[in-house]
């Protein structure tokens, strides 16, 4: 757990240096541009969700994801995306329990999901602004938390809590590039379908996660030539 904690640190610190080198007018390469990427991530779920007995419903929330996005143009039509995010998975489920068709009791349980994720994404452009990409990627488990609320009803040990230390799978996205002077805006569809098991519960049916995130992102390094 330590030694997971410290490889965090170290590619948190280690992206924040990219970062400011990067702000303050460096170059690695001027077919290369560092973007600062956010928005929001809806969390889609496949598989034999909420089988449970005294579960009413369930549904997916609005979480979020952040970070940096490495584009690297190969050719006048073709660049690679390589993207460093932190995910927040959301889902929230309503435990409830009856007796004689008497409600008893109930309990409400949103839970959020971290993910720090590596996407490698080969983009085609389409166009002057437009592009479209697929590739894959690769997520490993920070932490999983939730927020609790229930009336005479306790829910212990739920399977949910267990989660598969990575996710994996395929990357598809849609995007539009806007220059404008010296700054670049993006904004990049993306649906990460995974294909990995996320909750390793025997108890329940395997989960996969679709995360669909709208990415809003911009450069302003002024160095750059992308034509």
């Amino acid at each position: 757990m330590k030694s997971t904690k410290y490889n965090l640190i170290t590619i948190t610190i280690t992206i924040c240096l990219i970062a400011s080198l990067t702000l303050t007018g460096q170059n690695f390469s001027k077919k290369t541009t560092l973007f600062l990427v956010a928005g929001p991530t809806y969390l889609n779920i496949r598989g034999a969700k909420y089988s449970s007995f005294f579960v009413q419903k369930g549904k997916e929330k609005l979480g979020y994801t952040l970070g940096l996005g490495l584009t690297h143009h190969i050719g006048k039509h073709v660049f690679l995306n390589t993207r460093f995010l932190l995910e927040r998975k959301r889902f929230e489920i309503d435990y409830v329990n009856y007796n004689s068709n008497i409600l008893t009791g109930w309990s409400n349980q949103d839970f959020s999901k971290y993910y720090m994720t590596i996407a490698v994404i080969p983009q085609f452009v389409l166009g002057k602004h437009f592009n479209l990409g697929l590739g894959f990627f690769v997520s490993r488990f920070v932490k999983s938390t939730v927020d609790v609320q229930s009336y005479n009803l306790i829910v212990f040990g739920s399977s949910l809590n267990q989660t598969s230390n990575y996710d994996q799978g395929f990357s598809l996205t849609a995007g539009y590039t806007l220059p404008f002077r010296h700054l670049i805006f993006t904004v990049q569809l993306t649906d990460n379908y995974g294909l990995q098991n996320v909750i390793p519960s025997t108890a329940i049916d395997p989960w996969y996660f679709n995360s669909y995130s709208i990415l809003l992102g911009f450069n302003f390094n002024k160095t750059n030539d992308l034509k």
